[in-house]
């Protein structure tokens, strides 16, 4: 990401947890969901990244392709 040019570190905040959408494996693959990571759990926030994306999309693919996706789950959420 930060080689992309991607990664940001804004004084922003982030949207609401309904704004988000979650990147998991299912089956093998990786697939988004509508909603926040653990929004039916009681998992915790371990990390995060910032970054300066185009939209949605682009920022989902970034997040499919962190290391958490693989086996667990990466939050996606816009910035105000």
């Amino acid at each position: 990401m930060k080689d992309a040019g991607v990664l940001f570190y804004p004084g922003h905040v982030l949207l609401p947890v309904h704004t988000a959408r979650t990147v998991r494996p299912v089956d093998g693959k990786k697939e988004t969901e509508e909603g926040a990571y653990g929004s039916e759990d009681r998992h915790a926030l371990s990390g995060f990244f910032i970054l300066d994306v185009a939209d949605a999309d682009e920022a989902l693919h970034w997040a499919s392709l962190a290391p958490a996706a693989s086996s667990g789950a990466v939050e996606v959420r816009p910035l105000k």
